[in-house]
């Protein structure tokens, strides 16, 4: 009896602090159907957020007279710098950081929510006796940066600035 006390009391404890899994993101309703809109030809991250947003029941549209709004993914950029150098002048750590740069449009092209940048850093060893298996790994972990940045973008599509700007274009709309 105790030990059931125990369990229901830690998961009250832990639900109340704030505590959800990684990856998470609780989406308003009103983000129902998102356009995403990339610079690009072939944005790497596009893959991710759709879905991601497909998960989250997010109906992804071509259509931007059908969204509520418009995710414009503006710039996506990969730099890998040296980390650490060997006495023998060989690299054997890189630090790789990714950055995406979006905004938020409405239907009409109006800004909800300007340019912002997202960005994820990571490092990575370098094996120069097993360059295939550093290339694979290094693949791996911009895998991992692009879902990463998808999840912090999606935080922003959630956040309170975002649904607010979107309530108030709803409601300057039904009082035209």
């Amino acid at each position: 009896m105790l030990k059931r006390c125990s369990i229901i009391f830690l998961t009250f404890c832990i639900s109340a602090c704030g505590f959800h899994l990684r990856g998470s993101v609780a989406l308003p309703e009103e983000l129902d159907y998102i356009a995403i809109n990339s610079q690009q030809s072939a944005s790497p991250i596009q893959p991710y957020l759709t879905r991601a947003l497909q998960a989250r029941n997010v109906v992804i549209t071509s259509d931007t007279s059908q969204a509520n709004l418009i995710l414009n993914l503006i710039s996506e950029q990969y730099t890998r710098t040296a980390g650490s150098i060997s006495a023998d002048t060989n690299t054997r750590q890189y630090n790789i950081v990714y950055s995406v740069v979006f905004d938020i449009l409405s239907p009409r092209g109006d800004v909800i929510l300007g340019a912002q940048q997202v960005r994820v850093t990571r490092s990575t060893n370098v094996d120069t006796n097993q360059l295939l298996g550093s290339t694979y790994e290094e693949d791996t972990i911009r895998n991992e940066m692009r879902r990463e940045a998808s999840t912090q973008i999606l935080y922003r599509l959630s956040s309170f600035k975002t649904v607010q700007a979107l309530r108030d274009l709803e409601e300057m709309e039904s009082s035209k």
